[in-house]
């Protein structure tokens, strides 16, 4: 996710690592928090949304994360 070098992360921090009943045999459930945050304007939704989906999408495709659903 920092290899993506997206300016609105300030921060990411992994808070919950889970393996057990419910998850893939050979997978983990982590749960990631990130800071979204711009010095001097708020941010818009969309400008949010968009992030989370490129975070989302970098995760899929180098590591095969999906979303619980």
């Amino acid at each position: 996710v920092r290899a993506l070098n997206i300016e609105l992360i300030s921060n990411l921090q992994v808070f919950d690592v889970y393996m057990g009943d419910g998850v893939g045999t050979g997978r983990k459930s982590l749960a990631l928090g990130l800071i979204l945050q711009h010095l001097s304007r708020t941010l818009g939704e969309e400008e949010v949304e968009q992030t989370i989906a490129r975070v989302i999408e970098k995760l899929k495709a180098d590591i095969g994360a999906s979303l619980r659903e």
